[in-house]
């Protein structure tokens, strides 16, 4: 049961209507100032590649170019003043640099969001560990930069082999293309039947690689 006056549905707070509309007011304005911007500059590189020469127009009026713009699309001079419409490049020419202002950067945007999420200590959306972490800890660099604790017998460890520093563990296919490669204090744990070839597929391999005496049991 509610409490009186804090029903679902009640009155909002005192303000909170304001603050709403305040904040898409920003976004609005936001989205115009980008646009704007994004205007003057195609209109910008188009004069400068058709006359090799910059057009005479302020950025102060680039939002005015973008909501003439969008009025008359057909004729793109005319969203800028009379004055410098000999100084822009053909309508064709400023509608490629539109474009290419606005496509030519999503590609660096996506790289470097995926980059940003790739570095999080925590499992990514599907559960599994980042790219990040297992360079960080389980990789041949990994191995590398410990050596001088795990084997300090040896020289120049950064360009050891990886044999000298660690074991082989495969490549992981989910993140795909990670290269594991632990050094020689890390422990494994294998999880498998009987039978799935744990000691042929896997010890086996890390044995025969180890750089010195082995006990095996």
């Amino acid at each position: 049961m509610n409490a009186p006056g804090n029903t679902v549905g009640g009155p909002r707070p005192p303000g909170q209507g304001m603050e709403t509309l305040g904040m898409i007011g920003l976004g609005c304005a936001g989205v115009v100032a980008a646009a704007g911007a994004l205007v003057w500059a195609a209109g910008q590189l188009a004069g400068f590649a058709a006359h090799r020469a910059w057009p005479a127009v302020p950025f102060e009026v680039a939002p005015k170019l973008a909501w003439r713009l969008a009025a008359t699309p057909g004729d793109p001079a005319a969203a800028w003043p009379a004055a410098v419409h000999t100084q822009l490049g053909p309508a064709p020419l400023l509608w490629a640099c539109l474009v290419a202002l606005v496509v030519l950067p999503i590609p660096p945007i996506l790289l470097a969001a995926r980059a940003v999420r790739g570095r999080g200590t925590g499992p990514a959306k599907d559960g599994f560990v980042r790219r990040a972490p297992l360079v960080r800890h389980g990789s041949v660099r990994a191995a590398r930069r410990r050596a001088p604790q795990t084997r300090p017998s040896v020289e120049a460890p950064r360009k050891a082999p990886p044999s000298e520093v660690g074991y082989p563990l495969g490549s992981t296919r989910r993140p795909g293309g990670v290269t594991l490669w632990p050094s020689w204090e890390a422990s494994v744990r294998v999880v498998g039947p009987p039978g799935s070839d744990k000691t042929l597929r896997l010890f086996a391999r890390i044995v025969r690689q180890h750089p010195g005496p082995a006990l095996v049991t």
